[in-house]
């Protein structure tokens, strides 16, 4: 093979990889991509399809979580109903007994709270939570806005009528962006990590922007005597910023904590 061939090679295979890299930081990170309906579709079936296949490694365990068998079967068989935020408060706003089917989860997206003041991420939050319990929802999962929503006077309200109702909170940890919420003991913590190369295992966003060492999460949740279970997923393969794909990786982890 000559020099100029292998060059062009060298020179295609780098722009493959940039472009790759690319794509992966404009799927997690760019508004347009998280409030796009026909993107978003697309990219929730992709991801619920590969979070079937995302290994769950369990770091803390303090209990089976409170679902019956009936409903732990209805996981196992994948008979649930997955809604957004806003959809929970449309469906909830609505006359009618709701039917659903199997266990309702309800998955506070990325897309939900995008564009909204805090204030209104805060009314958001609350609003879902009076509609999960009119809804009879077991599970409500959180992403970064959400769960740090809950640190706020309407968030603590959120917490306690969850408690109130055995509705169980799952986050996805997704780096340091999240530790000031930490001390709230959600029920499940879903965290993606990847191993440097010195072999420490560290937690982190798609953009590796506030990644922290998995070892000091798992410290400071013993200090602080949490009764969080901690699980961890690979980084690179798993994808969490749909409903769908967000509910599949969730109900992976509480099959395996149950």
């Amino acid at each position: 093979m000559s020099f100029r061939v292998k060059n062009c090679l060298t020179f295609l295979g780098g722009a493959i990889v940039i472009l790759a890299m690319a794509s992966y930081l404009a799927w997690h990170n760019l508004s347009w991509v998280v409030q796009n309906r026909a993107f978003q579709y697309v990219y929730d079936q992709i991801g619920s399809g590969l979070n079937n296949f995302v290994p769950v490694t369990m770091h803390s365990s303090f209990g089976p979580f409170p679902l019956s068998s009936a409903e732990k079967k209805y996981l196992a068989e994948g008979a649930v109903t997955v809604l957004t935020s806003r959809e929970a408060v449309a469906l909830a706003a609505k006359r009618g007994l709701y039917k659903p089917l199997g266990v309702t989860i309800i998955a506070n997206t990325p897309g939900d709270f995008a564009g909204l003041s805090a204030k209104g991420r805060q009314r958001l939050l609350l609003n879902t939570t009076r509609a999960a319990i009119k809804l009879k929802a077991r599970i409500m999962i959180d992403c970064s806005s959400a769960d740090l929503a809950r640190l706020s006077k309407e968030g603590q309200i959120s917490l306690s009528l969850m408690k109130k109702h055995q509705i169980i909170r799952a986050v996805i940890f997704d780096g340091g962006h999240h530790l000031p919420s930490l001390a709230l003991n959600p029920d499940l913590i879903i965290a993606p990590v990847f191993s440097l190369s010195t072999g420490k295992t560290v937690i982190t966003h798609g953009y590796v922007k506030d990644a922290l060492p998995l070892s000091e999460v798992l410290n400071l949740s013993k200090k602080l005597g949490l009764t969080t279970t901690i699980t961890t997923v690979p980084r690179w393969p798993t994808i969490a910023k749909t409903k769908i794909a967000m509910a599949k990786l969730v109900d992976c982890q509480l099959l395996n904590c149950g």
